[in-house]
């Protein structure tokens, strides 16, 4: 975050996000990074167990918890192809959008009373970052 810090004080930004999962971090180191992010200021988009469950709920709403792998079979069964840091994923969701973001604020609801971060799973807000891009769309 020190690096970040750096760059982005030397430009001119009106907003900085942070895009991560959970996958193998541990609890507190991504409970503490959550928490840093956010006291100074940046915005912290996060997804637990992995980044994946946001194309899952594009699908489904899933509430009880998920490993990484589990995601990945779930996702697998919905999109054969998918492959990590496929290019095409917002071509093959977009007409799902809205979905994906009803069923997350619903888990966004669901999970309010919890406050370690890292015990949210399933979690993602990525659905924040998206409405906000949503509002630069031509």
């Amino acid at each position: 975050m020190d690096a970040a810090k750096k760059y982005f004080k030397e430009n001119d930004y009106d907003q900085i996000w942070f895009v991560f999962d959970k996958d193998e971090v541990k609890d507190q180191d991504f409970n503490n990074t959550i928490n840093k992010l956010e006291k100074n200021g940046y915005k912290a988009i996060y997804s637990n167990p992995c980044f994946e469950l946001w194309y899952l709920l594009h699908y489904d709403f899933y509430q009880a918890s998920l490993s990484k792998e589990h995601c990945l079979k779930k996702l697998k069964e919905k999109i054969p192809e998918y492959e990590k840091n496929s290019e095409d994923m917002y071509n093959k969701l977009k007409d799902k959008m809205e979905i994906a973001i009803d069923n997350a604020k619903k888990l966004e609801e669901l999970k309010k009373d919890i406050k370690s971060f890292s015990k949210k799973n399933p979690y993602t807000n990525v659905y924040k970052l998206v409405e906000e891009l949503k509002k630069y769309e031509r």
